[in-house]
């Protein structure tokens, strides 16, 4: 009789829990909290998502639409979902997956992420999820899958790998050392590169040849003449920084404030690792720093940039100071003394609030 009153009690609780109304275009099961909304042509997750839902099912099936909308990762509709434990994002043009976005879904044990046409898992995508025990990507286009990407591969139990390009180097050794405690679903996966273990399943190594067969090559500056250049304001300067490696290295430039350049503005990097600096200015002036860096290692080299300001130009740079727009002048005594005189200033002021007439 008290079990049955227990019982009672437990279905009562859980009936409550998922009792406001579903999520709009979803089906709740509110006995066993969970919600699925595929196959519903959905942009976006719907909001009402109850938050101690369990398993959300947000999978379209490419066979029964036309095309599906969930063209990302939804971080932010998903991370107030903290005992969530299920989440099925399969069949959605879904092709990278974020660090640090999904470390609020503590709870998360289980993820599928089958045929989104996945290109790459960043580092920390997994942060966070200390149950993680179950990842399928298969029939994606990834590469590799580094260990970076998890809180901890020892939790993790079962990996869908197969359908993916895989480079068989160092960055899947982590799973091949793994093996006798990891379970592939599906198909064992098969590498792509390199040309000698091309066609080979991870099933076909012996222990003793993983770790000849599964290596990187550290990145290499192969730029190393220095590169010093002294110009006039005004003109265009290009830094080359070119290098390899196993897998190709990434390249990235760092001003002379140690801040990474991006791919536009004026001071920008080209997709071929040369560093732009168009209309080079006198604040440019100092030393920049070329990063070449792969799973193996990193490289590093230094240039220098001296721009001079042009004969009897007002030059000058700005800062922000306290709410306040600051102009910093180089200029000759003279044009200082000119300039104080017309503003009522000491001749020795070099810092002026405002703009030059």
């Amino acid at each position: 009789m008290q079990r049955l009153y227990w019982w009672v009690v437990l279905q009562w609780v859980v009936g409550v829990a998922l009792s406001a109304p579903c999520a709009q275009r979803c089906d709740c099961l509110p006995k066993l909290l969970i919600v699925n909304c595929s196959s519903r042509q959905l942009s976006s997750v719907p909001a009402g998502v109850p938050d101690n839902t369990l398993s959300l099912n947000l999978t379209t099936f490419v066979g029964l639409l036309s095309h599906c909308n969930l063209s990302a990762a939804p971080y932010s509709p998903l991370h107030h979902l903290v005992y969530l434990r299920y989440l099925d994002l399969s069949y959605n043009p879904i092709t990278i997956i974020l660090s640090n976005l999904l470390g609020d879904l503590l709870r998360l044990q289980e993820l599928h992420l089958v045929g989104t046409g996945l290109l790459r898992i960043e580092p920390g995508a997994f942060r966070n999820l200390a149950f993680f025990r179950f990842l399928d990507v298969s029939e994606n286009r990834l590469v590799t899958l580094e260990e970076s990407a998890f809180h901890s591969v020892a939790a993790l139990e079962v990996l869908g790998l197969d359908g993916n390009p895989l480079a068989c180097d160092c960055r899947l050794l982590w799973a091949m050392r793994r093996r006798p405690w990891l379970r592939f679903k599906g198909r064992s996966p098969t590498c792509a590169t390199p040309v000698q273990v091309q066609g080979r399943t991870f099933a076909d190594f012996t222990e003793a040849e993983i770790p000849r067969l599964f290596t990187c090559r550290q990145a290499r500056i192969l730029t190393r003449k220095p590169q010093d250049v002294r110009t006039d304001e005004g003109h265009t300067v290009l830094f080359f920084c070119a290098a390899d490696g196993d897998p190709a290295p990434s390249i990235i430039w760092l001003n002379p404030k140690r801040s990474v350049l991006t791919g536009s503005g004026r001071i920008r990097t080209l997709a071929n690792g040369t560093l732009e600096v168009r209309y080079a200015q006198v604040q440019d002036s100092g030393y920049y720093l070329c990063i070449a860096s792969n799973a193996a290692g990193n490289d590093s080299v230094s240039v220098s940039l001296r721009v001079r300001g042009l004969p009897g130009k007002l030059n000058y740079f700005s800062d922000l100071v306290g709410g306040y727009l600051f102009f910093i002048f180089e200029v000759p005594n003279s044009l200082i003394l000119e300039r104080a005189v017309s503003l009522h200033l000491p001749p020795e002021t070099q810092c002026l609030h405002g703009l030059p007439d």
